[in-house]
């Protein structure tokens, strides 16, 4: 991962900052609590279906396309404390997951509390298919 990380950060890239900030607002509430390893999954996850014709072509109107992400239905839960160490970290995570060039497809994921299906990959409270 380590190799993966510092090859990552000599690709030049431009990163769009409010889709650079909605990526990392969706890892936020969706994996603050996981390791770093669902934290990266999950920007995955998010960065498939922008690169799938299914949905949205842009990573703020797959974020906030209704029904999607339970976070941006509750208006009282979707406060990020974008001065912490912790929402730096995930900025951190967001802009290598933006700059991959392979973007590995884990297909969906749920919380593991929500699903009985056999996952491919297990991290935290996430399960991938």
């Amino acid at each position: 991962m380590k190799k993966l990380i510092a090859i990552l950060l000599l690709i030049p890239t431009l990163i769009n900052a409010s889709e650079l900030d909605c990526l990392a607002t969706n890892i936020y509430f969706e994996a603050r609590g996981e390791p770093e390893a669902g934290q990266f999954m999950v920007g995955f996850i998010t960065m498939n279906r922008v690169h799938d014709s299914r949905w949205p072509n842009t990573v703020c109107k797959v974020v906030y396309q209704p029904g999607q992400f339970e976070w941006t239905e509750d208006a009282y839960s979707n406060r990020v404390y974008k001065g912490s160490e912790l929402y730096k970290r995930i900025i951190y995570i967001a802009s290598i997951v933006m700059q991959a060039e392979e973007i590995k497809h884990y297909g969906h994921y749920f919380n593991t509390t929500h699903s009985k299906k056999k996952s491919t990959v297990v991290a935290g409270n996430h399960r991938f298919y």
